[in-house]
Order: C-alpha cells, then sequence, then structure tokens
C-alpha cells in the first residue's frame, strides 16, 4: 500500500460489470471561450468514458476544467463557449449539435445534474412540490395527482421525513441538506441513464455530507444510473468513487481505479495532492504544498500545462505536450508525463517542494 494512500477508499456496494454498456463517452472534448477578438482554450482533448452502475469521480482543484465538462455534457454553456472539437455521446447518442429542444428533451429524462448549491437550483417562488410534478410532467405521461404521487414517493426514497407535507413548502423553509435531497429525488425522478453529481455536498456540514453521498449511492446501487461525480475532495472520492479522472488546467492527466489511484499515483500533480493529505501517524510539522499557481487561459504552456510548477520537469517537459499512456502492468491505470512511472512516494518531502 502508498505511503500516500491516508484515505481508507471504501466498495462502494453492488457494481456494473466492466462489460456493461458505456453510457456516456466523451473523446477529445476541446473547448473554448470568446474574450474580445481571440478564443481562450478552457478544455483541451478531455477523453473518459463512464458505464452504466460505475461512478466516475472528475477531480481537480477550482479553475481546472471540471464544472464546464459537466455543462457542456448538459448543454449548459455560455454563450461565449465554442465546442473547438471533440465528441460527447450518451448511449450512443451524439449530444454536440443536438438543437435545443432535444436536448430539453434528454436533460432530466435520460442525463440529469445535481448542482453544489441547492438554494440557487430550486426556483424560490414556487413550492417544491410545483417543480418536482413539473419535472416528472416534462418527461411521463401522468397526470397531477399521479405526478404528485411519484413526486411523494420519489421524497420518501430520498429519506425525507414527511414528504407529503414537503412538497406544500417553499426551498427557504428546508435546511441545506434537505434541499439537497429534494434535488436529487427531482433528479432521479425520471429514472435517468446518467446522474451528474457537481460538488453536491461543498455547501454542507461533514455529517450531512456522509448522509447525502450515502443516499447518491444507495440510489445508484437500486437504478443502475451511471454516476459522473465532480468534486475537489479527494475524501468523496475514497468514499464513492470506482474510477477516477484526475484534471488539470483542462486537460486530464491521470485516470485510474480509485484503489489503484491511491495505491500508486503516478503523475507529480496527483502526488502533490495526495501528500497534502494530513496524516495520522505522521511526524511531518508542515504538508508538503504544490509551488506556484494554475497559469491562465492565455498563458498556457506549449507542453505539459503543469510543467510550471512540477519540480521534475526538464526542457522537454516545457516544450512537448505527453500523451496519455497506459501505466506498465495496468490496463485500467494511464497517465501524461513524460517522466513517469517513477519512485514518486514522498516525491515533494524529498525535493523540498
Amino acid at each position: 500500500m502508498s505511503r500516500l494512500a491516508t484515505i481508507p477508499v471504501s466498495e462502494t456496494g453492488a457494481k456494473a460489470s466492466p462489460d456493461q454498456h458505456c453510457v456516456l463517452r466523451v473523446d477529445d472534448l476541446s473547448l473554448g471561450f470568446r474574450a474580445d477578438t481571440e478564443v481562450l482554450s478552457i478544455l483541451d482533448g478531455v477523453s473518459f468514458e463512464l458505464n452504466a452502475g460505475r461512478t466516475l469521480c472528475l477531480v481537480g482543484e477550482s479553475g481546472c476544467g471540471k464544472s464546464v465538462t459537466s455543462l457542456s455534457i448538459m448543454g449548459l454553456l455560455a454563450d461565449n463557449a465554442e465546442i473547438l472539437g471533440g465528441s460527447i455521446r450518451l448511449d450512443g447518442r451524439e449530444l454536440l449539435g443536438l438543437e435545443r429542444r432535444s436536448l430539453e428533451r434528454l436533460r432530466g429524462d435520460a442525463m440529469a445534474m445535481v448542482f453544489q448549491e441547492p438554494m440557487t437550483s430550486l426556483n424560490p417562488a414556487f413550492t417544491i412540490g410545483d417543480q418536482m410534478i413539473e419535472a416528472i410532467r416534462c418527461h411521463r405521461d401522468l397526470n397531477a395527482d399521479k405526478a404528485r404521487q411519484h413526486a411523494v414517493e420519489m421524497l420518501i426514497r430520498a429519506r425525507i421525513p414527511a414528504a407529503e407535507e414537503r412538497l406544500n413548502e417553499y426551498p427557504h423553509q428546508l435546511s441545506g441538506g434537505m434541499r439537497q435531497r429534494v434535488m436529487i429525488a427531482m433528479a432521479l425522478a425520471n429514472d435517468p441513464q446518467l446522474l451528474i453529481a457537481d460538488e453536491p455536498t461543498t455547501a454542507l456540514d461533514v455529517t450531512i455530507q456522509a448522509q447525502i453521498l450515502e443516499l447518491i449511492r444507495r440510489l445508484q446501487c437500486d437504478t443502475g444510473t451511471a454516476v459522473l461525480m465532480i468534486t475537489h475532495d479527494l475524501g468523496v472520492v475514497a468514499e464513492t468513487g470506482d474510477d477516477v479522472a484526475v484534471m488539470y488546467a483542462g486537460r486530464i492527466i491521470e485516470k485510474a481505479s480509485v484503489v489503484e489511484l491511491f495505491d500508486d499515483p503516478q503523475h507529480p500533480y496527483t502526488i502533490g495532492l495526495l501528500s497534502s493529505i494530513p496524516r495520522l501517524d505522521g511526524n511531518l510539522e508542515r504538508l508538503p504544498v504544490i509551488p506556484g499557481a494554475v497559469p491562465t487561459p492565455n498563458e498556457m504552456p506549449s507542453g505539459c500545462r503543469f510543467s510550471t510548477r512540477c519540480p521534475f520537469a526538464d526542457e522537454r517537459c516545457l516544450e512537448q505536450v505527453p500523451p496519455l499512456g497506459e501505466v506498465a502492468g495496468s490496463e485500467t491505470h494511464a497517465v501524461a508525463c513524460w517522466k513517469a512511472p517513477l519512485e514518486h512516494q514522498l516525491a515533494y518531502q524529498e525535493v523540498g517542494a
């Protein structure tokens, strides 16, 4: 076991076998935002896939492109966003280029999203029941009474007490944890193939965070939904994930199963993230840090985007983009680093970063 694997990695329950069908496939997705006369690159060649019943955690610090990736999948990008290339397929159907009405039919039905702040996701002017029933009737041929009954059933499955009464309440009358449970119940009301959870526990206290993650995991086991979990929290990854893709500055720089990533991280950025986790049995007076800052979109290095912060970088790293290639001995672990594989364990302590 790696000395960096300080967070216990849990088994997340009954999962789909690897040979089950691919629900989401993102291939070489590149995206930019128009600013004056130029287009600033935000995503560069992002690729991953997600099978039914599996949870893929998309990990990275703020600004790395995680949420933009999820919004690209949902078709909720800002007007100044521009897809520069690539493909997004949901159960084999290409999403890029779909007209708005087609995307609206898919959103809330085949794919759904839970945002990190439920107070801004729920409309404060309408009751919980109004919003849930509308979401259900948009995609199901049910009358108002049947839709209301289904909404109550979903709130009960989300372990919301007095579900019938909650339908008559407004968002501000519920706690943050209850609002997030409502959002999860609403997102899963139409049995989507794909659920995207964008930092769903960020605004909640630790106890409620654990409850929300357990709820998502339990409902996923019941339905077989594929879950894309957007997070910067490695504890969430260890608790909920089957697979993980690490993003840095708009590129995926490492992909692996959660167990492999915690046991044998290969990219210097991933090593740095894991090295910064406090240890109960450690004696370090100061935790290692990753030096420097993420480059801005108009100042990206021409080679590896992490090269300006990497203690192992050389001239090749600054000039040439490393491909995402398999780690020797593993068919499920890939890394984009010219230096891999190396003995990276405690690398940041050793170089004094």
